[in-house]
């Protein structure tokens, strides 16, 4: 979640943007799962009027709420991989107008709701704010998981996923050194924390983390 451009701005700023890829972070990975989990077991979360819209917008749409959101899904996946493989400035053209003419046709047709198109374009934008791409390739894959969780148990499946998904994180280690280090240590080693979720001032960041110190220096 950090990016070099961070320590070339004033702290303030940087901070700013590193909150919203936070906030990004959990709309990539779980916004269309919840659009399925509450459309189509727990609709008694939105108030009244949205629910009502909803139920108005999918009376005439063929499909369930589940294929709806994969089916839109691999259509963004479609049209992000083949503005990759196209040169910049026309691949560029290709992934915007490509977007919005399959959303609106698809809309017009009666094949999916407005709200998927604009659930679907959120997460897809979303996406974007990941500063490592690996990273926002991880997250678009665990998407599909939490989908199918979804359709299948609602919003007890994201959670059972989100448990799993923790656990897992848990017990990978990279060179040595726990993955979510150090967020599972910072009782002991708050220090460590600085330069995560906010970007500290330059002199507040002069501190190497306990993790990568060697035993001779830990002694000291």
């Amino acid at each position: 979640m950090q990016s070099s451009e961070d320590y070339y701005e004033r702290w303030m700023p940087s901070c700013v943007t590193r909150l919203i890829r936070y906030l990004a972070l959990p709309i990539v990975m779980l916004l269309p799962a919840l659009y399925v989990a509450v459309t189509q077991y727990h609709p008694n979360l939105l108030p009244t009027q949205l629910a009502l819209y909803v139920a108005a917008s999918r009376a005439n749409v063929p499909f369930p709420p589940y294929f709806e959101a994969f089916l839109m899904e691999l259509v963004m996946e479609l049209v992000r991989e083949a503005s990759l493989r196209i040169t910049s400035p026309v691949g560029s053209t290709i992934g915007l107008v490509g977007g919005l003419v399959i959303g609106q046709a698809s809309v017009e047709a009666g094949l999916i709701t407005p709200l998927a198109v604009i659930i679907v374009a959120l997460t897809a934008i979303s996406s974007f704010a990941i500063p490592s791409y690996n990273f926002s390739t991880s997250l678009r894959m665990i998407r599909f998981g939490f989908i199918i969780l979804a359709s299948m148990f609602g919003l007890f499946g994201i959670s059972i996923g989100l448990c799993f998904l923790l656990i897992h994180l848990c017990t990978l280690k990279s060179c040595g050194v726990p993955y979510m280090t150090p967020f599972t240590n910072f009782v002991e080693n708050r220090k460590d924390l600085r330069d995560t979720v906010i970007r500290p001032k330059i002199k507040n960041m002069v501190h190497k983390p306990k993790y990568l110190q060697f035993e001779k220096e830990k002694g000291k």
